[in-house]
């Protein structure tokens, strides 16, 4: 048992150790259905390599981070490389009205970028800025209850519904390269902002294929059952 303990800790290290080469510093961790992603050892490990961890986060806020961070989700630690790592400036856990938030800053994209198996881990490198501030921005709707919080989100989703359908009022006039410029606050045409679809799509997805072909390939034996 003591052997096996020391085999475990001994890989436990090492998977850790190629995430720390890769420069991350915060590590972002999906949540797990079917166990906890991350152990106490893990944690304790990781806290002496520097390495802070966000972990629990839910499966459907991974594709909406990855774009905001400018990282790009990791599946196989193999795979885990400085590329795959997004900038930012501060990451800390701020205590607002008695609950914790992790807050962070001054987020930066990799110049020439656009919006960023089961996919447990992100990351991000804070302290470290390169390219272009990022351009997303988080509200915190606060109320005295649950009521008051889905009303919020609701007036939110309502805003958000306005503009999408004052560009759909558009395409129906025939201008079908009418589009949403953030930068500028308006309507306008995003052909003529030279945008047609952000690099980081196409990458994204050749490299988390050729990433579940590789996990395919270390596979030895397949087993048909029905």
């Amino acid at each position: 048992m003591d052997k096996l303990i020391k085999e475990e800790r001994a890989y436990l290290i090492n998977m850790l150790k190629k995430i720390k080469k890769s420069g991350c510093n915060v590590l972002l961790i999906q949540k797990s259905i079917l166990r906890d992603a991350v152990t106490t050892e893990s944690l304790a490990i990781l806290a002496k390599l520097k390495i802070a961890v966000i972990k629990d986060i839910e499966r459907d806020e991974i594709d909406f981070l990855c774009r905001s961070l400018g990282c790009k989700p990791v599946s196989d630690v193999d795979a885990f490389t400085e590329d795959k790592l997004g900038y930012a400036e501060l990451c800390e856990e701020s205590l607002i009205q008695e609950c914790k938030v992790v807050q962070i800053t001054g987020v930066r994209h990799a110049v020439g970028t656009g919006a960023a198996g089961n996919a447990p881990s992100g990351a991000a490198n804070s302290g470290t800025p390169v390219g272009a501030r990022g351009g997303t921005v988080s509200i915190l709707a606060m109320g005295s209850n649950q009521l008051v919080l889905d009303e919020t989100e609701r007036s939110l989703h309502d805003a958000l519904c306005v503009v999408r359908c004052l560009v759909k009022k558009r395409h129906a006039k025939g201008e079908i390269n009418a589009g949403i410029n953030v930068r500028k606050g308006l309507i306008s045409n995003i052909l003529e902002e030279d945008v047609v679809q952000p690099l980081l799509v196409s990458t994204s997805a050749i490299e988390l294929a050729t990433e579940t072909v590789a996990l395919l390939l270390k596979v030895d034996d397949y087993h048909m059952t029905r």
